[in-house]
């Protein structure tokens, strides 16, 4: 990219020129090439001219210069090189990109016609009376020496490039398979490249690639993504093999009249026609091509659902076994119990039948053992069992229930929507408290008035609490069950600050442009006391033109960086779309703040900018 890229130095006036707007420089870490913007400048200067441009960068590019020193004197010549690339060592992560920008900061000297450009500061003037000042546009008349400081940036951003797709991919015979890669920055070709017993189908330079494998095993596929002749490389592992599917039931299951099962086929590779068969004691309520079958049984025995995959040019048949049974019993798969007290566990049948119980482990029934529901006891803390026998006509079944006895009830609070370590006034937090078991007495308390209850605080698992006053404090929730008690306690802090105040290292009310001043921020607490450890502060800088008071459109304002106590800033002197009133040195108001977010306290300094040598 052939661009001119230094500070010139004209003979009316200095100018930067550069290429309008961002420039993009394109990099890949996987093989070092990246593109650069270049130019090169010749300048010759009269008598009055001479000139100094100090160039800085930031962001991840290297600048080179040559020769290095930008300056030149009265009647010379000089010409430049200039060149701006990614810095590889510092590049961007592949598929990110970053800003950059070259900063040219330039003091010059020239002369120009009286009147006839604006900008700088004239430091003398001659008189061109008689001619011999054509080169400035007027060859009589006045003329002046003016000596102009400024700043002049090129912005550019750097992409680290990259492309990526599957890093492994299984394929079969006789099928066609599709491929898609991902690109970043989008605008450049893709070119593929195939390893052996591949072939592609729709050409090598789509951003999809299609392609068949032609035997079994092992291969590659590479896709080259290329940007303004940068390149990053992605491998795909091919594996090519014969269809395999799997079930989401085993080869053989139970089922029960009337309760509909589902069988769900994977293949791998993805793909294929699947047909459903089942006997005479099932009923498919789905259709026999549905990839899923639905199955409900109609009769008690021995059925078969056979289900026939054609895939990659082979056909598999599965035959699943389904033995029928027309009694079912349901249970909850589990249910815990404190260690000494009872709990209740029903079940239900499918029809007309009869129940029995029996426990074991940790576990004892106390009472009949022949009920629909049957009354259990914990009596050691750890995991037991309980089994229920359902018996109908000439049928049973038998399912069992987990039980788990605890030694003690379990409290655990919920919070909601944030932590709760700190708070700031007049935030909530929903509090939860999660038991094991059931059934048993809620209680909450707080230790402190810096929190209040929203709401009902009872008997009850949830409960809301707001930050009323700073200072610390403990909420406790206390649960009681089967005469068993646990309590679960959270602490907070409320933060409610009374003010922000703000020291500065110059007390002076009218402050010179470009002049660094530090600012340090002490916030005081709900009591008065100076914080030891201030929150997080948020830094805004405001700029008011003289005159402009009352047009807020006409401010300029600036959010730091940083969210620390101190903070350096050097004052500025911004440019707007509004009037410089009065004769230079020019003044303008500002003003520089701290604030923390929890009680909106802020501290401020207020003062006056004053313009350099009359400058702007």
């Amino acid at each position: 990219m052939k661009k001119a890229l230094l500070i010139l130095f004209f003979a009316t006036t200095a100018s930067i020129v550069y290429a309008q707007g961002e420039i993009s420089l394109y990099v890949s870490t996987q093989n070092g090439k990246y593109t650069f913007y270049d130019g090169s400048q010749s300048k010759t200067t009269d008598k009055h001219e001479q000139g100094t441009v100090n160039l800085s960068h930031t962001g991840p590019i290297v600048v080179d210069v040559s020769p290095a020193d930008i300056s030149i004197g009265p009647n010379q010549t000089k010409n430049w090189q200039g060149k701006v690339y990614p810095d590889i060592n510092n590049a961007p992560i592949p598929g990110t990109s970053a800003n950059a920008e070259v900063i040219a900061n330039y003091d010059v000297t020239f002369s120009r016609a009286q009147g006839a450009g604006a900008g700088g500061t004239v430091q003398s003037t001659y008189n061109c009376n008689g001619g011999g000042c054509h080169i400035h546009g007027d060859q009589n008349g006045v003329h002046e020496i003016v000596s102009k400081t400024g700043s002049q940036k090129l912005e550019f951003k750097v992409y680290s490039v990259k492309t990526s797709a599957p890093e492994n991919f299984t394929s079969c015979l006789d099928r066609e398979f599709t491929i898609y890669a991902e690109a970043y920055p989008y605008g450049g070709s893709f070119k593929w490249t195939a390893g052996e017993n591949i072939t592609l189908t729709n050409g090598n330079n789509n951003q999809t690639v299609q392609f068949k494998s032609t035997a079994l095993g092992n291969s590659t596929l590479t896709v080259e993504y290329t940007i303004q002749g940068v390149s990053y490389k992605h491998t795909v592992a091919v594996n090519c093999i014969k269809p395999v599917v799997t079930f989401n039931v085993p080869d053989e299951i139970t089922a029960a009249v009337g309760k509909q099962f589902t069988i769900n086929p994977t293949i791998t590779p993805s793909g294929g026609q699947v047909s459903w068969e089942v006997s005479s004691g099932l009923q498919l309520n789905s259709g026999p091509y549905n990839f899923v079958a639905f199955v409900t049984p109609k009769q008690p025995g021995d059925q078969t659902v056979t289900c026939t995959i054609k895939a990659c040019g082979e056909t598999i048949v599965k035959i699943i076994k389904v033995k029928v049974n027309p009694c079912m019993v349901t249970v909850p798969d589990s249910v815990k119990v404190l260690k000494g007290t009872s709990a209740t566990i029903t079940a239900s049948g499918n029809m007309q039948g009869s129940f029995s119980w029996a426990a074991g482990n940790n576990v004892q029934i106390e009472g009949a053992a022949n009920q629909q529901a049957v009354t259990i006891k914990g009596v050691t803390a750890g995991e037991g069992w309980a089994e229920v026998e359902f018996t109908g006509t000439d049928c049973s079944d038998k399912k069992k229930v987990r039980v788990i006895v605890l030694e003690k009830p379990t409290l655990k609070i919920d919070i909601a929507y944030a932590p709760m370590a700190t708070m700031c006034l007049k935030e909530r937090r929903i509090l939860t408290a999660r038991v094991e078991p059931q059934g048993g007495t809620f209680s909450w308390t707080l230790s402190s008035a810096s929190l209040k209850f929203y709401g009902p605080a009872g008997n009850i698992p949830t409960t809301v609490v707001e930050a009323d006053k700073g200072g610390p404090c403990t909420v406790t929730c206390t649960y009681t069950v089967n005469g068993e008690t646990v309590t679960e306690t959270i602490t907070t802090d409320v933060k409610a600050y009374s003010k922000v105040e703000l020291t500065t290292s110059n007390a002076a009310t009218e402050i010179a442009k470009g002049t660094k001043v530090t600012y340090t921020a002490k916030v005081y607490d709900h009591n008065g006391q100076a914080v030891n450890n201030p929150p997080a502060l948020h830094w805004k800088v405001v700029y008011i033109p003289i005159g402009q008071q009352d047009n807020v459109s006409n401010w300029v304002s600036y959010d730091l960086q940083g969210t620390v106590s101190s903070q350096d800033y050097t004052w500025s002197f911004p440019q707007g779309n509004f009037p410089l009133q009065g004769k230079p040195p020019y003044k303008m108001a500002a003003w520089i703040q701290a604030s923390e977010h929890c009680t909106y306290h802020s501290g401020s300094v207020h003062i006056k900018v004053v313009s350099q040598n009359g400058q702007n």
